[in-house]
């Protein structure tokens, strides 16, 4: 009797939406990001290297602000 509740249980979640993978669409539509050492918010990673950094007001390159580098 239990197995049989698991599955119905899982078969309404997969049915609803809450178990499966996100949209194809919605997965390219996230861009990757990285933690600014400067102030510790996130900025996307795919910022050419020259451009200045878009959330902290530390004027420096957006590649001089990724933490870890």
């Amino acid at each position: 009797m239990r197995r049989l509740a698991w599955r119905l249980t899982l078969l309404a979640l997969l049915l609803a939406g809450c178990a499966s993978h996100p949209p194809a669409a919605m997965r390219l539509a996230r861009r990757p990001e990285v933690m600014c050492k400067h102030c510790n918010c996130l900025m996307p990673s795919d910022l050419p290297a020259e451009t200045m950094c878009p959330v902290c007001d530390c004027q420096r390159q957006a590649h001089q602000c990724v933490r870890g580098r």
